[in-house]
């Protein structure tokens, strides 16, 4: 059923009065919000600063148009075909004050916000039409996976929760697809061992891989879909590769990346 404009009115009204009496709140800190999102100063970019790499997000020169592939991505092209982040992890703190509690200080609370935020950033191309059937897109959110030890760890799983809230801002259906098969140390921390190696064959169907054999007529799980891989933050993008070859191994037409931030190699 289409969202007609009478309906638009009654729940801008409905939201009008619920403000009134209760003024909305900073999700982050508690003060007084200027929209429904944040206040002022914590309030989250709409977009990096500065014009980024289409292939991995990485800010290319400054005097090159916002979507010019970076050298690095010209010389070794990544598996995935695009990347979209809602902004840049070291040039706009403001991002780190966000995800920091929501990955480390159990704020399960604020993936609804940064959800919401980076649901504005998803190519038109990818947001379902008004009127279509859940059968009829074929563009899907799926997240990085933490080991089950992480999980337990922290308490929840940051990238789940951030796709669970971009599917309900967007209406791109979610799936929880992937499952990370051993625990491999953080990337970047002095034990671990080189990124590529650290993530090898750490990642697979969460439904146990896809077998050629048994009936051969049946298509890949993914067959024709665009997935839309879901992260807190991209880094060197070894983890977002390791994942994107498990997906296109399991038929994905496409696998692109969206992100909160950009942090850089």
């Amino acid at each position: 059923m289409r969202w007609s404009p009478w309906r638009t009115a009654l729940s801008q009204a409905w939201q009008e009065a619920l403000d009134a009496l209760w003024p909305r709140r900073c999700r982050l800190c508690g003060a007084a919000a200027e929209d429904d999102l944040a206040c002022g100063r914590h309030r989250l970019p709409s977009a990096p600063a500065g014009p980024r790499c289409a292939r991995c997000a990485a800010p290319v020169a400054s005097f090159l148009p916002d979507g010019s592939v970076c050298p690095a991505c010209r010389h070794r092209p990544p598996p995935w075909e695009r990347a979209t982040v809602l902004g840049d992890y070291r040039s706009q703190p403001v991002l780190r004050e966000w995800i920091l509690p929501l990955k480390h200080g159990g704020r399960r609370d604020l993936a609804e916000v940064l959800g919401r935020a980076l649901a504005h950033r998803i190519p038109e191309a990818r947001l379902p039409a008004p009127d279509s059937t859940p059968g009829e897109q074929r563009t899907l959110l799926v997240p990085v996976p933490l080991h089950p030890w992480r999980r337990l760890e922290r308490g929840h799983d940051q990238a789940r929760l951030l796709a669970l809230a971009l599917s309900l801002a967007s209406g791109i259906p979610f799936q929880a697809l992937l499952r990370r098969t051993r625990d491999t140390p953080p990337q970047g921390e002095p034990w671990a061992p080189p990124r590529a190696r650290n993530v090898r064959d750490a990642f697979t169907l969460a439904h146990g891989p896809w077998k050629a054999l048994g009936n051969a007529l049946s298509p890949p799980p993914l067959a024709g879909r665009t997935v839309l891989l879901v992260d807190d933050v991209i880094t060197s993008g070894t983890t977002a590769a390791a994942c994107t070859k498990c997906l296109l191994r399991a038929g994905a037409e496409r696998v692109e990346l969206l992100a909160l931030a950009r942090a850089g190699a």
